[in-house]
Parts: structure tokens; sequence; C-alpha cells
């Protein structure tokens, strides 16, 4: 295991090998603050860029040349942006802005290559028609472009104002595993249930190609590798919380409201992301049984009325078990019963929580 110390003089190595900021950074996964923290630790002194004069009108001419292509310079130069704007001013050259001759040209490229977000990047586009980003951005804005930065929103924007029993499923999955934040949506489970989150791209109309893999293992073996999925969009914070999705639902509650023809599979869905199906082959029948565990009783109290509604007519325990709050269904007809009113047959559901109850019945 590399201690702090060892990890510390790894970082001050590598800054002293010529490494820029960025690699570090991401190699050895440390803020800015923490690296540069380090260096001050060891007494590093920061590696400056000293530009020679002819170096610094070569940029400013470059930078007239292209049209206002800051980002292209600095890296070309390995300089930050900031510096090429320091430059600009130092050797009296104004921030350039787009003219009109060149919108009335490139505007229409840019609109087309972007395609409403399911084009090309907008780094690409800056690169291609050699353009500065507050160009692009001027086009975007007065054009009426929505603009993307997170490329895994190429999805049904709307979908979680349907009301459809794949959507319910998922909604309820979201309810126990997902987490909003602004205007972003993520679902990150373990990587041997990647299934799910295959099927919640179909219904989502995203491309799965977007699922990443977390390498958690490799780091502590004692951690399972993770996949995760992120979407993001201005509906979703409203479209969610129709399903009760909120920004920091473990501690916060909502009343929801949900269709009892979705409610089945929302509650299975709920029950896939939080819950725990024990059926064993061999042992006492009566060992089966459903829990779900809640930082919220209200919740499980949800969960509760929600099964009587649908017709459940076992008997269903809410308990304090430590700091948390538990609802457990026992008994291998109850557990059978239970995947019946949610309909774990007709839907999508985690095989590996309902799959042994399916087989028996």
């Amino acid at each position: 295991m590399t201690t702090r110390t060892e990890k510390s003089l790894a970082v001050v190595g590598a800054y002293v090998a010529g490494a820029s900021h960025m690699e570090i950074r991401k190699r050895f996964h440390v803020s800015s603050e923490t690296l540069a923290k380090i260096l001050n630790e060891f007494g590093v002194p920061p590696r400056i860029k000293k530009l020679a004069e002819c170096e610094e009108l070569e940029i400013v001419a470059e930078y007239v040349s292209s049209g206002g292509q800051s980002r292209a310079l600095a890296k070309k130069f390995g300089i930050s942006p900031r510096t090429v704007y320091k430059l600009l001013q130092k050797h009296g050259q104004e921030k350039l802005h787009y003219r009109c001759d060149d919108y009335q040209t490139v505007a229409p490229k840019a609109i087309e290559m972007y395609g409403n977000g399911r084009g090309i990047s907008q780094t690409k586009i800056m690169e291609l028609l050699k353009i500065s980003p507050s160009f692009l951005w001027k086009i975007f804005k007065e054009a009426g472009v929505e603009t993307f930065h997170c490329r895994t929103k190429f999805f049904d924007f709307d979908v979680f104002d349907r009301m459809s029993p794949e959507v319910a499923y998922h909604a309820g999955f979201g309810y126990a595993d997902g987490c909003t934040s602004g205007n972003y949506y993520t679902i990150a489970i373990q990587e041997r249930d990647v299934d799910v989150l295959q099927d919640f791209c179909a219904t989502v109309g995203a491309d799965p190609a977007f699922i990443k893999t977390l390498d958690l293992h490799s780091k502590n073996p004692n951690h399972s590798n993770q996949v995760c999925m992120n979407l993001c969009h201005k509906n979703l914070p409203l479209s969610l919380a129709k399903w009760g999705v909120i920004k920091n639902k473990t501690y916060n509650y909502s009343d929801v409201e949900i269709a009892d023809e979705l409610l089945p599979h929302y509650l299975r869905g709920w029950i896939d992301g939080d819950g725990c199906i024990y059926a064993p082959e061999y042992l006492d029948q009566g060992k089966w049984c459903m829990t779900l565990s809640c930082y919220h009783q209200e919740k499980l109290r949800f969960f509760k009325t929600s099964l009587e509604r649908l017709g459940f007519s076992r008997h269903i325990g809410i308990y304090v078990y430590e700091d948390k709050n538990l609802l457990k269904v026992a008994g291998k007809k109850s557990v059978t019963e239970l995947s019946r009113v949610l309909k774990a047959e007709d839907g999508f559901c985690m095989q590996r929580k309902w799959g042994k109850i399916l087989v028996g019945q």
C-alpha cells in the first residue's frame, strides 16, 4: 500500500521531471490545491514558463490570424489561455470578436455541424471552423440553439413525464439508487448489475456506449467495480421530482402520487435498487424474506400502504434496526405473493434477486 509520504514524493518527482499540472492531477488523483500544498511542503518552487519577446509577438500574430483561437494557441505553446490574454494586453492587442462577414458565412455551418447537440462536439467545431469559443457561443445564442455540456445528454428529454411501466420501474430504481444535482442525474451500481443500466438506456433512448466502468477493485480488493450513467437536461429536476427523486433524497422526503397501474413496477424498481431478497433453495421456507432499509420511516410506510393498496394481504413489518428503519416481508408464501403483486414475471427485474422466486412459481 502506498503511504501518503510516498505519494507526495512521487508527485514531486513527476513535477520536477516536467509533467504538467493536469497530468499530475489525473495520474495521482489530487486537486490543484493539494498539488500546490505538496510542492510547498517540499520546498519546490513553481515552474514558470518564460517566453522570449519574439515568442510573445508570434503568439499575438497567430492570435490575430486565427481569429482569436486562444485555447489552441495556449495548447501549442504550453501556456494557459489566461497567459495568452495577458500577452495581448501587454502588446496592446484587443480581444477579437466575430466580424459580420465571418458570422454570415460560419454561423450556418456551425449550427448544422452541431445538430442540436447530436452532431459533433463544440471543441471539434471550433477546430474545424477556426473560431473562438465566444464566437461559437454567440452564434448559438443568437440562433436560439440549446447547448449541451454533457455528452451523455442524447436521450428522450421528457422520458420521466411519460407514464409507462418501463419508466415507472426505472423511476423506482432511481428513487432508491439515483442521485440528482442541478440538472444532472446519475446512477452508479455494481458492475454485475449492468443489465439494469442497459435496460435504462433502452427506456430513455440513450446510447449504451455512455455507460462507464469505475475500476474500484484494482485500488481496493474489498471493493467491487461499478458502472455508472450520467444524464443532463433542464427538464430532469421537475420530471424526476414527480417520482420522488429529489436532491438529497436520502434525508429529504416528499409525497409521491403514482397511479395503481404503474405502482407495481415502481415498487419493484425500488426493491431492485435498495432491497434484499433472500430465497435459499435448501433451507426452511420460513427463512425466505424481502427487506428494505431506509433513513426515513415515512418512505417505508408509503411502501407498506402501497403494497396493501395493490392487494398484498400478508404481514409487512417495519422495525428500527440500529440507526436505520427496516421493512420486512418474511416467509416463502409471502415473498412469492410479493413477486406476483409486483408483476416481477411480466416486467424487467434483477434476475439475481427475483430469479429463484420466478423459477419456483
